[in-house]
């Protein structure tokens, strides 16, 4: 009997095991396997650029408009204000996030032995595939609630970077459409069009019952669709003249009561690593054992861009 051709994933976890006579991967092929193995409850870490990072701490610089347009004003024949524009070095820490896969000769040769004719049967690519899915999970966690200041091994999260002038307070009630729009309001004040509101499953609720009109639903074409064969968003109308993607995020990754809304061309992974690197360890005895790796830190530019709802009731009625 004809084997069957095996699949893209399948293909690619193989060659990452070494376990075939396929070439070893490339950073295309490594990038290309993540996409597929990305679970469906990572909402941020899909939705953002890449940038390379080539020290521990990683900096960028952020410059700011004059804020007195007016000044663009002089009188004949002297010269216009030559204020210097005000720049600023910004910063963000590189963290090592990993996990181990490994699986007992014993347990690999019984997948093997028992697997029908045909079929891919191989328990250590499930356990790599695996522990990739929560490898990616972990990254998703840090990248809402890294904080270099309580723990210096961690980057900065998404959460640590949002600046006190930019938080609401909703006093443990409801979302409310008129605290939303002070929340952008505040993104604007400080330059920004934001993009997406990222909240748990209770405040899309709520969100959902805005007024008429308010919310739509569409056909989900970015990154996300392919990673998950499509589905509907939730999009919010906002004031400011935009059409914002209303993302649920899992409890796990999101603390409770927080709403944030974010302009999501501002932020980027910094990979330090090519993506998540695959590489043998040696455990000992009879294991086959593998270390999934990957040192990365978050760059967020402009943090008056984006905004914080806290102490946001989530109960849905």
């Amino acid at each position: 009997m004809q084997k069957e051709k095996l699949s893209r994933k399948e293909e690619l976890l193989l060659r990452a095991l070494n376990t075939s006579n396929t070439t070893a991967l490339q950073k295309e092929d490594l990038s290309e396997l993540l996409t597929l193995v990305t679970p469906v409850d990572v909402k941020l870490t899909p939705r953002l650029g890449a940038v390379q990072v080539t020290a521990l701490t990683h900096e960028w610089v952020e410059s700011e408009l004059d804020s007195t347009i007016s000044h663009g004003k002089y009188t004949e024949g002297d010269l216009p204000s030559d204020n210097a524009g005000a720049f600023g070095r910004k910063s963000n820490y590189v963290m090592a996030l990993g996990k181990v896969a490994k699986v007992t000769g014993l347990l690999q040769q019984v997948a093997i032995v028992t697997a029908s004719e045909g079929k891919v049967a191989d328990a250590f690519a499930n356990e790599i595939t695996n522990k990739m899915q929560d490898l990616i999970r972990t990254i998703e966690y840090y990248f809402w609630n890294g904080d270099h200041t309580a723990n210096v091994d961690e980057m900065n999260g998404v959460l640590t970077f949002i600046p006190a002038g930019q938080k609401v307070n909703m006093a443990s009630a409801a979302l409310t459409e008129p605290k939303l729009r002070e929340a952008l309001k505040l993104c604007y004040a400080g330059g920004g069009v934001p993009s997406a509101i990222y909240c748990r499953s209770g405040v899309a609720i709520q969100i959902a019952n805005f007024s008429e009109g308010k919310v739509q639903y569409v056909v989900n074409v970015n990154e996300d669709a392919v990673l998950h064969g499509g589905h509907k968003v939730m999009k919010y109308l906002s004031p400011l003249g935009t059409v914002m993607d209303v993302i649920p995020v899992r409890d796990e990754f999101l603390p409770s009561g927080n709403v944030v809304i974010l302009q999501e061309e501002d932020l980027k992974k910094g990979w330090l690593s090519d993506d998540i690197m695959v590489e043998d360890i040696q455990l000992g005895k009879d294991n086959m054992a593998k270390l999934l790796k990957a040192y990365l830190t978050l760059e967020m530019r402009a943090p008056k861009h984006h905004a914080l709802i806290y102490n946001v009731d989530e109960t849905v009625n």
